[in-house]
């Protein structure tokens, strides 16, 4: 990722935060949630 262009790098963590919001799940399996964390740059990360 540290090798894209800011635009391609943005598009791609929106990409990939929009599949893991979107994706269907099993309520009844466990455990329900699941944390990704994302390096943006070389000091700064997003978790979801």
């Amino acid at each position: 990722m540290r090798d894209l262009s800011e635009e391609v790098r943005n598009e791609t963590i929106k990409k990939t935060i929009e599949e893991l919001i979107n994706k269907p799940f099993d309520i009844f399996k466990h455990p329900l949630h699941k944390s990704m964390i994302i390096q943006i740059n070389n000091t700064q990360y997003e978790c979801n």
